[in-house]
């Protein structure tokens, strides 16, 4: 499998929209299942990302990624536009996990067109409600559209890649080579595509035409993390954007997901996320 393809970003486009904000208007610990894309056309406002206060400045770009807690200070006047979308590596990687992402940076003229002309591409994907109930539930409405316009979709892809391209101060090709080099990239697609089965590291192992613990150790040292934790990652990740998109029990998500216990599942989630899955359904974003 080829360099480029272990490096090629996929985009799923969510929500495109300008607004101009009447009054001041304030979300505290807000997560989202998508990341976003800010254009600050005129007036500032604040976002707190993690504890950090960032000001957001008229003329500047602004980057914060899917399920990222933070909470925003929009005042009156502000004049913005916004994409929200999902990004990963055709692998199914996080690129999150593997570029030194800025957080903020100068808009330059190409910049604004861009953003400018993503929204006129995509009329149907305004922003449906502020509140969370209606428009996490309508996060995919249009996507077959989209995905069958391929004009549209290479268009707006392209936009998109050149957006974030902005915000990428380095990257680590360390993961990309690795898995090149260790042959495991099917093994990535296979977890991506099979994390609600039960998946045992003696299958990978024989897909990678490696004994068990020669996998697990090229596979750490491809990744950074072993085996079974990044199928483990792969499960909550999912399991978040249930949390968060949908009405689905708990229960209903650990089956989907393919946790084997409530408490088990609580626990996990609880260490990587610092909240328990009914405290995170809480954060649901309404904008």
């Amino acid at each position: 499998m080829s360099e480029n393809l272990s490096n090629e970003l996929v985009v799923e486009i969510i929500h495109v929209d300008n607004i101009k904000f009447d009054d001041d208007y304030i979300q505290e610990d807000i997560i989202s299942p998508f990341s976003r894309f800010y254009y600050i056309k005129e007036g500032n406002s604040k976002i707190v990302i993690k504890g950090e206060e960032i000001k957001m400045k008229s003329g500047n770009l602004y980057l914060i990624p899917s399920f990222t807690p933070c909470s925003y200070y929009f005042h009156k006047g502000m004049n913005h536009y916004f994409i929200h979308c999902i990004l990963s590596f055709q692998s199914g990687l996080n690129p999150f996990l593997y570029l030194k992402i800025l957080k903020e940076v100068n808009a330059n003229t190409i910049d604004t067109l861009l953003f400018e002309q993503i929204f006129e591409l995509h009329p149907n994907k305004r922003l449906p409600d502020y509140y969370p109930e209606i428009y996490h539930k309508t996060m995919w409405h249009n996507k077959n559209e989209y995905q069958k316009k391929i004009k549209l979709k290479w268009e707006s892809d392209g936009i998109i890649k050149q957006l974030f391209s902005r915000f990428v101060k380095d990257d680590d090709k360390k993961v990309m080579y690795n898995s090149l080099r260790y042959n495991i990239e099917t093994i990535f697609f296979y977890i991506r595509e099979n994390f609600m089965n039960d998946i045992s590291i003696q299958d990978l192992a024989e897909k990678s035409f490696l004994s068990t613990d020669h996998f697990s150790k090229v596979f750490k040292e491809a990744v950074g993390i072993g085996p079974k934790e990044y199928i483990i990652r792969q499960r909550l990740e999912k399991a978040q954007m249930l949390l968060l998109t949908t009405d689905y029990s708990v229960q209903e998500i650990i089956e989907h997901v393919n946790f084997k216990s409530l408490a088990y599942f609580s626990r996990i989630f609880k260490k990587y996320n610092s909240l328990t899955p009914t405290q995170y359904r809480k954060f649901k974003d309404p904008n």
